[in-house]
């Protein structure tokens, strides 16, 4: 994944569009054990064109005013909820919605992380991302093996620990300091509020989606990664993540910080 990033735009939007595709799909499989009926397909199409139109506007190939016309599809595919044939209309419509705003629109704000406000692509950003968003799963992991006694929230996730969250925000903050050095992009003030947001929003992230399976009475999101779980299960941090760290960006820039 780190090797789409580090090419150029045109694997990025493949790859990252694929696995969009693919997490979608995940979702609806895991929310159809419930006895919903969502809207797969339009909620689906709707997610992806908002991903395409992001990508498009982010490497300015066209102008940000194409996003007044989100709301028609919205329209449309309310349109078209209208003409299923279901009983439970209204938690299905929303269970629909619901892929679009949990996945779809943190995995399109990346474009928005991934090109500079002149449309050019640089990865070493939302590469540092990752990086940061790995070191700290694995570490507050060895954390709460090695040292753990506090839980964070039994009733969710019996294994996290704040001593794990202390290690594993130890270990982000850092790396911030690698990332500046040998990274640049943006300041060490910068990374460093990177890596507060993966500790605080992406362990958010984690617990959120360690509800809804528990929620849904499963173990994993999906099976796509053997021995791993699904892309939820991967990507969990990231859907929370992904927002804040845009809106810091901005206020990194707008107050040079």
């Amino acid at each position: 994944m780190l090797l789409g990033l580090s090419i150029n735009q045109y694997f990025f939007v493949s790859i990252f569009g694929i696995l969009l595709l693919l997490s979608h799909f995940e979702f609806y499989r895991l929310i159809g054990t419930s006895g919903y009926r969502p809207n797969m397909l339009a909620s689906t199409m709707l997610g992806m064109v908002l991903f395409v139109v992001s990508y498009l506007v982010a490497s300015k190939n066209i102008d940000s005013d194409v996003f007044f016309t989100l709301p028609f599809f919205i329209v449309l595919f309310f349109v078209i909820e209208l003409y299923r044939d279901k009983k439970n209309t209204l938690k299905d419509t929303y269970t629909s919605l619901a892929a679009v705003v949990y996945i779809a629109v943190p995995f399109s704000m990346l474009n928005f992380i991934i090109f500079d406000h002149a449309g050019n692509f640089s990865s070493w950003i939302t590469i540092g991302i990752f990086l940061m968003i790995w070191g700290y799963d694995t570490f507050a992991f060895i954390g709460g093996v090695l040292i753990g006694k506090h839980k964070l929230m039994k009733r969710l996730s019996p294994k996290k620990t704040w001593e794990g969250l202390v290690i594993g925000g130890a270990f982000a903050l850092l790396l911030s300091y690698f990332l500046t050095k040998y990274v640049g992009e943006i300041s060490i003030e910068a990374w460093m509020g990177i890596a507060l947001i993966i500790v605080s929003f992406g362990t958010l992230g984690d617990l959120f989606e360690s509800k809804l399976k528990r929620t849904l009475h499963v173990k994993d999101s999906g099976k796509f990664l053997p021995g791993h779980g699904g892309l939820l299960d991967r990507f969990d941090t990231l859907l929370f993540v992904a927002p804040v760290v845009l809106a810091w960006l901005y206020i990194v820039e707008k107050f040079n910080i």
